[in-house]
């Protein structure tokens, strides 16, 4: 179980409750705390994380998934949190392509947070520069114009990045099994059916239902119970 990082204004022996709980193996006690927490509208990667430790405790996939990776948007830079997410996943944090493999760590070095505030930070000194450079010429302007820019592109280049993951719409199955339709109706014919964990690409909404891209499969309408966005938070 990790500390939380940061101090907030919670109650911090519900949260002390819910670790000692969960390593004893109350999970359903634990779990009830941790969301006890997260009402309260506390977000922070640690209690993300744990409640995805302790969803994967009591066998939901979908849930445990879908607070990992809620975890990970806010810290992508802690092994504990990357290293669950991927292990659920069944993926690898090794690519064959070692140009991939060197690129897709850095696109997440920062959280979408930290992109925004530091490629703002990095585009305001990088326009003083530029005035500095333009009006005095050459010296140490032009040095920080140069060194600005290649911070400032850095930090905007994973900002771009998170942002196309967030437009892609990303969510989550989170019960046993949902059912896949023609039409937003259930007087239309099953398509597909998808399991807890599965993950699927919002493309259209309606009131009780999403039009979804199942992953390498068809186009369905799902109910909306059941189907979480990653991205619902900002």
């Amino acid at each position: 179980m990790l500390l939380l990082s940061i101090i907030c204004a919670f109650d911090v022996s519900i949260y002390n409750r819910a670790n000692t709980l969960y390593r004893s193996g109350k999970y359903e006690n634990a779990l009830a705390l941790y969301m006890k927490l997260k009402t309260q509208g506390l977000r922070n990667p640690y209690l993300e994380y744990n409640l995805g430790n302790t969803y994967y405790r009591l066998g939901k996939r979908g849930k445990a998934l879908l607070h990992y990776e809620k975890a990970y948007f806010l810290a992508p830079r802690d092994k504990s949190i990357r290293k669950n997410l991927f292990l659920l996943k069944g993926k690898t944090e090794r690519f064959e392509n070692p140009f991939i493999h060197i690129l897709m760590p850095l696109m997440h070095l920062l959280s979408f947070k930290e992109s925004i505030y530091l490629s703002s930070i990095f585009y305001f000194l990088l326009m003083i520069s530029l005035a500095g450079f333009i009006i005095y010429r050459g010296g140490i302007w032009q040095t920080s114009l140069y060194g600005f820019l290649i911070f400032f592109l850095f930090t905007f280049s994973i900002y771009l990045s998170w942002a196309t993951e967030i437009r892609k719409n990303i969510a989550v199955i989170t019960i046993n099994e949902v059912i896949g339709r023609a039409g937003p109706g259930e007087d239309y014919d099953d398509v597909a059916k998808m399991k807890d964990g599965e993950e699927v690409r919002i493309l259209e909404e309606k009131p009780d239902y999403y039009l979804v891209q199942v992953s390498n499969g068809p186009t369905v309408w799902v109910k909306r119970k059941g189907v979480e966005k990653i991205w619902g938070e900002k």
